[in-house]
This record gives structure tokens, sequence and C-alpha cells, in this order.
């Protein structure tokens, strides 16, 4: 089995971790595709999930707080970001700047999760098909969600592992039919952002899953 490379995700520069967080994709450029992409995932989120008031949200695999900061930016959100990357997470406290975002590690997610703390609301947005262990992370967000709460995801139908020796890996499992032993879905539609790369339009998608009563 290939070697698992978080360093893939260790970038210092900013510029270097955006480009890694939304990739070149034939021939459009990872600026034109964070402006695009950012406010129209924004508004699905917004259509689907009821988000009021101070809500606590979870944004599994922040990456630099891209999502995070446009929910902050447009409600009143107090949101926990997670990332498996150290780098991400002193990025994404610089990038959304904001007394309502803190950046956290997947084990201090877990420390919180087993303290009791639990969230009516998750975000995972280009993140589940880039885990090593899928099922164990479908577990951590099924735990840190209420019985009702929802999960929001955006993801491909391919996985992507980075690994040391092998570059980008499909490991052959599926997020949603993953997601779906787990949670029940409530909607899904495929990904059809403004300018969005063509290999992404017919490949990606947008789905809404519930953690049963």
């Amino acid at each position: 089995m290939a070697t698992y490379n978080p360093d893939v995700f260790e970038l210092t520069d900013l510029e270097s971790a955006k480009s890694i967080i939304l990739t070149d994709e034939a021939q459009v450029s990872t600026q034109e595709r964070w402006v695009t992409e950012t406010p129209y995932l924004l508004a699905q989120l917004q259509q689907w999930c009821q988000i009021e008031g101070a809500a606590q949200v979870l944004d599994f695999g922040c990456g630099i707080g891209r999502m995070s900061k446009a929910l902050i930016d447009a409600t009143s959100a107090c949101i926990w970001g997670i990332d498996v990357s150290q780098a991400m997470r002193a990025h994404a406290v610089s990038h959304v700047n904001n007394a309502r975002f803190a950046a956290l590690s997947p084990q201090m997610l877990d420390a919180a999760t087993q303290a009791g703390q639990r969230w009516n609301l998750a975000l995972s947005v280009w993140v589940l098909q880039h885990c090593p262990d899928l099922n164990a992370d479908i577990e951590r967000l099924f735990a840190a969600l209420k019985p009702g709460g929802v999960l929001f995801v955006v993801d491909m139908q391919h996985r992507a592992i980075p690994t040391v020796a092998d570059g980008w890996v499909d490991d052959g499992l599926r997020v949603e039919p993953a997601l779906r032993k787990r949670f029940n879905c409530l909607q899904m539609i495929p990904f059809t952002a403004p300018k969005a790369p063509a290999n992404l339009l017919g490949s990606a998608w947008i789905g809404l899953f519930q953690k049963p009563l």
C-alpha cells in the first residue's frame, strides 16, 4: 500500500496553500475558481441549511479558512475550523481574522467531542476524497454532530490520496456510499459552479447528509 504523504498540505506560503486547496484545472486558475466557486457554495449552503444567530458550525478540513471566512462574513456563526495541517491552521487564523473562528487539529476535535461538545451543522468541502482513512473521518464527523445534525459535503466521485512515491492515488473507495452507511442523504446535486473546470462538471457533487435522530 502506498504511503500517505501529509506534507503535501504543509505549505508555509499562502499562495501555495491556496493552489493546493483549489488546484488549477482545465485552464481555470486557482484565483478564478476561488472568486467564482466560493460564493456559489456559500449560496448553496445557506439555501439548504438554516444558519441563525451565533450558530456553532464545524468546518472539517478548513484549509486556510476559505468557506469559514465567507460564512462568517455573511452570518453571525461561530466556526470551529478543523485541519490536519499545522500550516493550514495558521493560515486560517490569519485569513479569517475573526474572533468567531478557531482553528483546531482533528485530535482537538476528538477531545471536544469526548467532552460532550456537539454541532448541528458541519461542512466538508473537497476534503473526504483526500483523507487516508475515509471511514475513520466519517465516524469522527458522525460523533461530532448532534442527532438530526446535518453535514454539507462537496466532493468527487473518485478519491485522490497524496502519497510519497505515487503522487495522488485513487484507493477505490467512494465518499458518497460511505457517507450513506452512516447518514441519511437529504439532497444531492451535481457541482455546477460558474466557470467550473470541465473535468469537475459531471464528476463532482454537493450533498446534504443528516445524522439519524
